[in-house]
């Protein structure tokens, strides 16, 4: 935020001539800054490549659901996609969406986790590389 970078600017200011209190906040930032761009990235190409694989098998009511599951974009469906999220979304009964988001998992486009009513479904995409390629490290004291 603005107050908080020029509090950091002041209080290294502050501190006469050293200045690594100032260069280990950038740095934090601009790594944030850089985590947050590579996870925009990879979503987009998680999406992509999920449309590619996945978006010719979509009845209407599923692309309908998972168009609505990506709007939430990189955090994910809050609570993940449940059988009554579904039904809301897609407006279908309840066997309607259990079937579908059955048929759904069957061809690898949703993961789940928990069981009977506590189910929830997840979009099944590529893990993003946690890798520190082009990181900035804070500077020594």
């Amino acid at each position: 935020s603005h107050k908080q970078y020029y509090a950091e600017l002041k209080s290294a200011g502050l501190g006469g001539l050293d200045i690594n209190l100032w260069l280990d906040y950038f740095t934090q930032t601009m790594n944030e800054a850089q985590d947050l761009a590579q996870a925009q990235v990879d979503f987009v190409i998680n999406k992509a490549r999920f449309y590619e694989r996945f978006g010719d098998r979509l009845n209407d009511r599923q692309a309908r659901v998972i168009q609505r599951v990506f709007k939430e974009g990189v955090k994910g469906f809050e609570g993940g996609l449940s059988t009554r999220n579904y039904e809301t979304i897609a407006q279908c009964p309840n066997r309607t969406a259990a079937r579908d988001l059955a048929a759904l998992r069957d061809v690898g486009a949703l993961t789940t986790e928990g069981e009977g009513r506590a189910t929830r479904y997840t979009l099944a995409l590529a893990k993003p590389d946690k890798s520190p390629v082009g990181r900035i490290s804070p500077g020594r004291r």
